[in-house]
């Protein structure tokens, strides 16, 4: 549903914000979340896989956090201001 992914965002956007004020940059919050991924074995995070073709590890897999996570957040947040000036 639309509003779970609104939740998500929201979660994720308040959460980077207080790291960023914590004066954590965007590799630190990636590393932080990775580390998070893996000590709650979350997915594939932190292992490592190849099928032949594709090799997936710890850089493939952060990459993955900063696309499907931090990107779209901000992303989303920054449309939003941008339509609506709250922000």
């Amino acid at each position: 549903p639309k509003l779970a992914i609104l939740e998500r965002l929201t979660l994720v956007k308040l959460a980077l914000d207080k790291l960023k004020k914590l004066g954590y940059g965007q590799a630190k919050q990636i590393n932080l979340v990775y580390d998070l991924f893996y000590k709650y074995e979350l997915d594939d995070y932190g292992t490592e896989s190849e099928d032949g073709t594709t090799y997936i590890g710890e850089k493939e897999q952060k990459d993955r956090i900063r696309t499907q996570f931090q990107q779209p957040a901000f992303k989303y947040w920054k449309e939003f201001d941008q339509r609506l000036g709250f922000i």
